[in-house]
């Protein structure tokens, strides 16, 4: 209720100002924390509680109130789209994220598939392993890495989320998973150049 109080205050205040017809404004948070889901009190996990975040965006005369999407995104989508509605020259690099500016316009928009990826570092010293996730529609699928020299992956988990929302069964090494499995773990490796 605090934070609410806070956002609503610098609302009104934009408002106050005669501001909000040119202000875009971005909100988002960092990622999650367990309450006990998996057994897990804090937030270093690859479980959709830790690494899900809000994410809400107004752009004047474009977005409409109370609109939303269930098109997978990432963070690292801010900049491309905000470098778009802010007509930033183009740069001779490539961006890791997309614009989302098509989904502002009209959020039940086609959109390509596009997986997220969270990592998280678990462990200290010798026993520090780096955990991989990518998020599609129907799966999430996590590799857990060494941090050594040359990197061994030690642990895989696949979940599938239509028949699986709460990422319960570990379906891995199910031989009926294996090629959903091998394809994202390609993805994976391709997104990450591990």
């Amino acid at each position: 209720s605090f934070l609410d109080s806070q956002v609503g205050r610098l609302l009104q205040s934009l408002e106050n100002q005669g501001l909000m017809d040119n202000t875009i404004i971005v909100f988002f948070s960092d990622h999650g924390f367990h309450l006990g889901e998996h057994g897990q009190w804090h937030k270093f996990t690859l479980y959709e509680e830790s690494t899900q975040v809000p994410l809400l965006i107004r752009v004047p005369g474009m977005t409409k109130p109370g609109s939303a999407s269930n098109q997978i995104v990432e963070l690292v989508d801010l900049y491309p789209t905000l470098k778009e509605l802010c007509g930033m020259p183009e740069q001779n690099q490539k961006l890791a994220g997309q614009s989302l500016v098509p989904l502002l316009k009209n959020t039940s928009e086609s959109w390509e598939e596009k997986p997220a990826v969270t990592q998280v570092r678990r462990g200290k010293d010798e026993k520090a392993v780096m955990g991989y996730s990518i998020r599609t529609e129907e799966y999430r699928y996590n590799e857990w890495w060494t941090e050594t020299a040359n990197p061994e992956l030690v642990a895989s988990e696949l979940y599938d989320l239509k028949e699986d929302p709460e990422e319960e069964v570990n379906q891995s090494d199910n031989e009926d998973y294996k090629k959903e499995r091998q394809k994202l773990s390609e993805l994976l490796q391709n997104y990450l150049k591990l």
